[in-house]
């Protein structure tokens, strides 16, 4: 293993909102991650590809270089939090890793959002896919269309006001696979640990170390430097 990219972008929120076209100024230690109409999604949405990179390399992240932006929505900017962002981390034994995440709105993506990781190893690279393999549809049925703004939630992030605003689903990609992005799985891994009072592999140690590195995260958005972990340390 060489590098791994991840990319988590979720295609919710109505775009094209953002009234500055200032460059964001991001703060080291933010007072508040989540609003009602918005959240840091670097923090919100980050955090399942930076967890995955933990996770599937099974190695430290000792750096962390990172920028978050507003691009797409008032209600990130007003909040004064990042609707997208990058991040570039060290891992030990050499390895590096790349994150993109964020929200960029629901015209913006046949489907829910890109959901893919590249492996750059020695000998070749692989890249996987959640939207591939898929069916592409092309039929007479209307497309997607912006639904209703929900007041509590614009960028349906839950299902009750999807449904109160009328969210149309987006079917011109299928997927071979009917399990949203493994949710049976997860939710089978849950009630195991639970019933077997076994460990599981997400657990409250590792969720230590990514805090590490959501704080460091916004520290290096923040100053424009690279920031070294473990935190404890400087």
């Amino acid at each position: 293993m060489k590098a791994i990219h991840v990319e988590c972008i979720f295609a919710k929120g109505p775009p094209g909102t953002l009234k500055s076209l200032a460059p964001r100024i991001e703060r080291a230690r933010p007072d508040r991650f989540t609003f009602v109409e918005a959240k840091r999604e670097m923090f919100d949405i980050g955090v399942y590809a930076f967890a995955l990179v933990r996770w599937l390399t099974g190695r430290e992240i000792s750096t962390v270089d990172a920028v978050t932006s507003n691009f797409f929505f008032q209600e990130h900017e007003q909040a004064g939090v990042d609707d997208f962002g990058i991040m570039i981390m060290d891992l030990e034994g050499g390895v590096s890793a790349t994150i993109a995440a964020g929200r960029f709105g629901w015209t913006s993506h046949p489907a829910g959002g890109p959901l893919k990781i590249v492996l750059v190893g020695a000998n070749g690279t692989f890249t996987f896919d959640a939207h591939n393999p898929k069916f592409e549809l092309h039929t007479d049925e209307a497309p997607f269309a912006m639904p209703e703004r929900h007041s509590l939630d614009p960028m349906g992030m839950w299902a009750s006001t999807q449904r109160e605003s009328n969210v149309m689903r987006k079917n011109r990609w299928q997927s071979f696979d009917q399990d949203p992005p493994g949710q049976l799985a997860d939710v089978s891994a849950f009630i195991n640990c639970i019933e077997n009072d076994v460990e599981p592999e997400m657990n409250v140690r590792l969720a230590t170390r990514l805090t590490e590195v959501i704080l460091a995260r916004y520290e290096s958005a923040a100053n424009g430097y690279s920031v070294k972990l473990p935190l404890a340390e400087h």
